[in-house]
């Protein structure tokens, strides 16, 4: 995940020699008010070149990050600020940012490009029997413009974010925590892992210690209100991957409340394995739970965790399923999606729709936060908004980088249209209002 401070050093790469550069310190001098810099020791250069410039340590602690440069002696390649002298001292592996401008706008630019960017979010609705589905706990969806697909699987994965791919809120303490799911763990801890995982980008590290439970659970029934649009009677699997490295600690559970299913213990043998079990979902159920549980003091990972409708296949373990866009109105306020068509229970409604980065306060304030916003396109639109706010001699430049933003935007939305094989099924009208083709 890119920084704030990555995201501002690749406004240089994309402005050469405009709005800043990088140099690596070689060292702060005793009494805190010069650093030196051995790229800069090329003799000739006139002092006014540095003068005036702002220096970031983004590096170092708050306190030390921002002065102004007071000289320059091209000699030594040594800058000097005339504010508070420096306690830091170390330079170590450190960098200095050289910025034209104050850094206040260079933050600011980026975080105003993080609150405009999309990306395209694919979501599971759990199919119920009827032609109408509320779209309330997608919070992000505002207006009926902002689902931009919607589509039908016949995939029986009947829960969310089953791979643990979607990460888009924090806990009270702060920590990333994934979508539709309830973390809980006395004296434990999570965290969001990218290198010890079985597949995709992310698996959820268990930290449980003190011989105290850790869970992992969601909590959902796709029903409308009969028994004949719901689950009960029929058959779920509760399917997961993960690894634990001590005996009688990591196992699944799913329950409606009435009856309950716990799987075999992992193995403890610190790989990768399968879990699974079976429940029939009872008469009189109202709620369907699944969760992952971390029974003995260990560091656990979780790949997948999901619940399967009817029975447990490897085109589930591949969750290799074809989908075909379908008619669809959605009516506002508060939003409903009504489709074309009554798609029996087990099987999955697709939204597709524009959904905006999460980042973890309203904005990126310290150099260290980071966000899951590509990189490059950040940079390029804060480009953009850098200039435009300062003022009309930078007008064209600010153009060419709202330009080349706009096209790095579309491209990574990837919202082209139908993409999907076969022949697109005809409108037709769905109660009082006409349907519209999304695709």
């Amino acid at each position: 995940m890119p920084t704030l401070r990555q995201y501002r050093r690749e406004m240089f790469n994309r402005t050469p020699g405009d709005l800043g550069r990088l140099e690596t310190i070689a060292s702060l001098p005793a009494a805190g008010l010069t650093m030196t810099v051995s790229a800069l020791a090329t003799g000739t250069v006139n002092a006014g070149k540095f003068i005036n410039k702002w220096l970031v340590r983004s590096d170092a602690a708050a306190a030390e990050r921002v002065r102004i440069c007071s000289n320059f002696a091209a000699a030594t390649g040594t800058l000097t600020h005339a504010g508070t002298a420096y306690t830091d001292l170390t330079a170590t592996d450190e960098s200095v940012e050289i910025l034209e401008f104050e850094p206040y706008l260079y933050d600011r630019a980026i975080n105003q490009i993080l609150h405009m960017l999309r990306k395209l979010d694919s979501e599971i609705v759990p199919t119920n029997g009827t032609g109408r589905y509320h779209l309330g706990d997608l919070s992000w969806l505002v207006d009926p413009g902002d689902v931009t697909n919607v589509f039908h699987s016949t995939s029986p994965i009947i829960s969310r974010n089953p791979d643990f791919e979607k990460w888009n809120s924090i806990d009270s303490a702060g920590v990333l925590v994934p979508d539709n799911w309830t973390l809980a763990a006395t004296g434990g801890s999570f965290a969001r892992e990218s290198t010890i995982k079985e597949t995709g980008d992310y698996a959820l590290r268990v930290i449980t210690g003190g011989g105290n439970v850790g869970t992992v659970t969601q909590t959902f029934w796709p029903w409308a209100g009969v028994s004949a649009n719901s689950l009960r009677g029929l058959t779920v699997v509760a399917y997961g991957v993960g690894r634990a490295s001590v005996a009688s600690s990591l196992r699944l559970r799913i329950t409606d409340g009435v009856s309950t299913t716990d799987t075999d213990y992992h193995a403890g043998n610190g790989a990768f394995a399968e879990l699974s079990g079976t429940l029939s979902v009872a008469a009189t159920a109202r709620t369907l739970t699944v969760s992952a549980r971390f029974e003995q003091n260990d560091t656990a990972y979780l790949d997948r965790l999901m619940v399967v409708y009817s029975q447990l296949t490897d085109d589930v373990r591949r969750n290799d399923f074809s989908r075909w866009p379908i008619p669809n109105r959605i009516d506002s306020g508060p939003l409903v999606l009504r489709t074309g068509g009554f798609y029996s229970v087990g099987q999955q409604i697709q939204v597709e729709s524009q959904r905006p980065y999460f980042l973890p306060t309203t904005s990126l304030s310290a150099d260290g936060d980071n966000c899951d916003a590509p990189l490059i396109i950040v940079a390029e639109g804060a480009c953009w908004k850098l200039y435009e706010s300062l003022g009309p001699e930078f007008a064209a430049r600010a153009v060419y980088h709202r330009d080349n933003y706009y096209k790095m935007a579309a491209q990574h939305m990837g919202d082209f249209g139908n993409r999907e094989m076969g022949i697109p099924l005809p409108q037709f009208a769905l109660g009082p209002a006409p349907m519209r083709w999304r695709a």
